[in-house]
């Protein structure tokens, strides 16, 4: 038997695969249109930019609430230890030092 070869001396691997009918029935999409699909990606960067603002403003503001809180907690946990400390009565020191 006798096999049919092509150009490069090898047996074709399909021999009613036509490319040529392939491609021309394909139907390729129209090109979209590029600024259209600029201007929605623009819309979409300065939505993400305004969430991103919101987002900053508010982790600021927890920020600056915590900060409160935690000086509101060492003004009132320092005037406590005052008070603790004022309350206390003298030790008297040992005889050595004569001061009570």
């Amino acid at each position: 038997m006798v096999e049919k070869t092509t150009k490069a001396g090898t047996a074709p691997f399909m021999p009613e695969f036509d490319i040529k009918k392939l491609m021309g029935d394909m139907k390729i999409p129209a090109m979209p249109d590029v600024e259209a699909v600029l201007a929605a990606h623009k819309r979409n960067l300065d939505a993400l930019t305004e969430a991103n603002r919101v987002a900053l403003e508010g982790a600021q503001l927890v920020a600056r609430r915590h900060m409160e809180i935690m000086q509101e907690t060492m003004s009132g946990l320092t005037s406590t230890l005052k008070e603790l400390a004022g309350n206390q009565p003298r030790r008297c020191v040992p005889p050595s030092r004569p001061s009570c």
